[in-house]
């Protein structure tokens, strides 16, 4: 994740190798790359966006994420810390 910094190519490409690295690989397994920022009015968003398309990320920002998380997910976990976190 990324607060409040500005992201290069250079560490996009490497999460890309360390996480082909990774052993436990099937048929079925869909990697997605994301790169998470503090917050929707970060600046590092706009200047990043054409480094994350070219290393296969998206982008998003943690509200984003925890929109997406209720959404999919409306029920808590169960998990006191994670459920006071996104809930």
């Amino acid at each position: 994740n990324k607060w409040y910094t500005s992201t290069s190519a250079s560490q996009l490409e490497s999460a890309n190798l360390n996480v082909k690295l990774f052993k436990n690989w099937t048929e079925k397994t869909i990697v997605h790359n994301r790169l998470i920022y503090c917050d929707e009015c970060n600046k590092a968003i706009k200047t990043s966006s054409t480094i994350c398309i070219a290393n296969n990320f998206s982008w998003l920002s943690i509200e984003n994420l925890k929109k997406n998380l209720q959404k999919e997910y409306p029920a808590k976990s169960g998990n006191t810390l994670f459920d006071v976190y996104w809930y």
